[in-house]
């Protein structure tokens, strides 16, 4: 962050134009438990998006 502390300090500051950022997130489901309309339809938004943004 830009703070103005950085100013007093000997340093120089790079600007980072394109940072790659990765995070993981797991979703876990029971297989033979009833799950809601809404959970299922969330659990296949989950599932597609995954799959279309590691092609």
């Amino acid at each position: 962050p830009n703070m103005p502390m950085l100013n007093s300090m000997d340093l120089k500051v790079i600007q980072i134009t394109s940072p790659i950022w990765e995070r993981r997130f797991y979703l876990a489901v029971v297989k033979d438990k009833y799950s809601t309309p809404v959970v299922q339809k969330f659990k296949n938004f989950v599932i597609q998006s995954t799959r279309s943004n590691n092609r």
